[in-house]
């Protein structure tokens, strides 16, 4: 079973996202240029003070969108998230 579909910008903009909508159809809504897409799972890890932190893992690609993902679209996807729930 896939797991959740995401789009991420050279803008660091990103969307996580069910996959029953196409990768084209939801890229409309972010802004920048879409530099990775494709399939991800996320979970949690530790980090050195034992806070728990997002892991996304990033695979395949967008047929819709003609992107594939890259690994680093995870790390960045993680970084963007961890954000959020430090309040930036």
């Amino acid at each position: 079973m896939a797991g959740q579909k995401y789009i991420l910008t050279d803008e660091d903009d990103y969307v996580v996202f069910t996959p029953m909508i196409d990768h084209s159809k939801m890229a409309r809504s972010l802004r920048g240029e879409v530099i990775g897409a494709g399939f991800c799972h996320i979970e949690t890890t530790e980090d050195e003070d034992g806070n728990e932190i997002p892991d996304v893992k990033c695979y395949g690609e967008s047929i819709s969108l003609g992107v594939k993902s890259t690994a680093s679209d995870g790390i960045i996807i993680s970084r963007e998230m961890l954000k959020w729930e430090r309040g930036f």
